[in-house]
């Protein structure tokens, strides 16, 4: 598994000691690696073949397949030309809750580090 994710972000904070409103604009990478052990199994779709209840056929090409995978994964986190400090500084908020501000503060976070990442899923394929 590979992923990483780049991105550039504003951060509206404020300094604690003098509540002086400030904005950073700043760039920030995601990178994740590792690898996953995946175990699933691949279902048949049944359809209805006549207006019959009960009687079905099999499909030969749609199918679902389920799976779900854990492995380990290494995660790391940076950013560059950021002016925003955690020790002395305060996110803003906003009124409501977002998906914005959780994505800013989770990129803020700078760390890397081992972790299990989990998964489980659907897929629906075509067998040719």
């Amino acid at each position: 598994m590979y992923a990483q994710n780049r991105r550039n972000l504003t951060a509206h904070y404020y300094k604690k000691d003098d509540y002086l409103e400030l904005t950073d604009r700043f760039y920030a990478r995601k990178t994740i690696t590792g690898l996953s052990f995946v175990l699933g199994y691949q279902l048949a779709i049944r359809y209805p073949a006549s207006l019959k209840p009960g009687i079905t056929k099999q499909s030969r090409h749609i199918l679902f397949d389920f799976y779900g995978s854990l492995g380990p994964a290494y995660r790391s986190n940076k950013n560059y030309n950021r002016n925003y400090n955690t020790a002395s500084d305060s996110l803003l908020r906003s009124r409501h809750v977002n998906l914005s501000d959780a994505t800013v503060k989770s990129y803020l976070e700078e760390n890397s580090g081992v972790t299990f990442r989990p998964a489980l899923g659907i897929r629906i394929g075509y067998r040719l």
